[in-house]
């Protein structure tokens, strides 16, 4: 049976080794046990050495006290702060207070007001345009990043419709980088062991807070079931599949926001044309979060559309490391 977006679907209990573990919610600092994932089995999941700095340093601890759910976007808040500007507030809530997450669209021609940020924001570009940042105007194109530090002042004007996602925090660890715009590089995404491929965008010891990376499912691909001790949101931003949040099945589309607190048994299934999106992580995501690997990913042949790689390569990868 194929899910409409929003429609749930659960997994009966007992039917395969996804239930989560009875007390698999964990503290941020709590050790792997010993042998779980040995450092190699761990690189093959996970592609450290594709990644940025791993070193953890100091992290605030995740806060998510929501229950694994998906916020369908037609249920979402909009408003219009200026003309031809539209402002969806995805997820912001008491159960999880660590940040926000809004979609904004600028029409052709429209503009955000200059003004200074309040809270510590990346965003995400999808469109082009002129943003004007601390007084210095530079294009922005497809897949740039936008770094706003608490109290930057900056301008955005569209030249085609552009959408921006965005991630804020409020305080928890505040950015310690300058405000900047990151360039998209494709050539940087890998796949790994989990079934999907990962482009680090924003995910950095200067920003403890939050990890903000993309990751895309191929078509015909399940990702691995997994959990991890940090707490995550996926934010769909094309695309469409299946989530599956401790055995219940939802079906997401771009827009949407699952919302998956530690110890989550979590995995996607992308549908025809794949799926994208942002891994938003509070603290920032590293490997060592990575917990417990319950099952490993999967790819339907008859559907699968190439994207990472010759499908021998791809099942080799899949089930060579665990």
């Amino acid at each position: 049976m194929r899910l409409r977006a929003g429609q749930r679907r659960t997994t009966p209990p007992g039917a395969n080794p996804a239930e989560r573990p009875s007390g698999s919610t964990k503290a941020v600092e709590r050790a792997r046990p010993d042998g779980y994932l040995d450092p190699d089995q761990r690189e093959a999941l996970m592609g450290d050495a594709h990644r940025a700095d791993q070193h953890a340093g100091p992290r605030p601890a995740p806060r998510m006290t929501a229950a694994p759910q998906v916020r369908p976007l037609r249920l979402a808040a909009s408003s219009s702060p200026a003309p031809g500007v539209e402002l969806t507030v995805l997820s912001r809530s008491a159960d999880d207070p660590s940040l926000s997450l809004t979609r904004t669209v600028l029409q052709p021609g429209a503009t955000l007001p200059a003004a200074r940020t309040e809270t510590d924001v990346r965003a995400l570009v999808e469109g082009r345009g002129t943003l004007m940042l601390q007084g210095v105007g530079q294009a922005v194109v497809p897949g740039d990043v936008l770094l706003l530090p608490r109290g930057t002042r900056f301008e955005l004007t569209a030249e085609t419709t552009l959408t921006l996602w965005s991630a804020a925090t409020f305080g928890d660890a505040p950015m310690r980088c300058g405000a900047g715009v990151l360039a998209e590089d494709s050539g940087r995404e890998f796949f790994v062991g989990e079934g999907v491929l990962i482009l680090e965008r924003a995910n950095s010891p200067q920003d403890p807070a939050v990890g903000f990376d993309r990751a895309r499912v191929p078509a015909g691909v399940t990702s691995a079931l997994h959990t991890l001790k940090v707490d995550e949101r996926y934010l769909i931003t094309r695309g469409s599949g299946v989530i599956e949040l401790d055995g219940v099945q939802t079906a997401v589309a771009a827009g949407d926001v699952a919302l998956i607190p530690q110890g989550t048994a979590q995995r996607i299934t992308a549908d025809r044309g794949g799926v994208d999106f942002y891994c938003v992580t509070t603290p920032r995501f590293v490997t060592e979060d990575y917990d417990q690997h319950l099952a490993d990913a999967r790819v339907d042949p008859a559907h699968y559309d190439g994207s990472a790689g010759p499908l021998a390569e791809v099942e080799a990868k899949l089930h060579s490391e665990t």
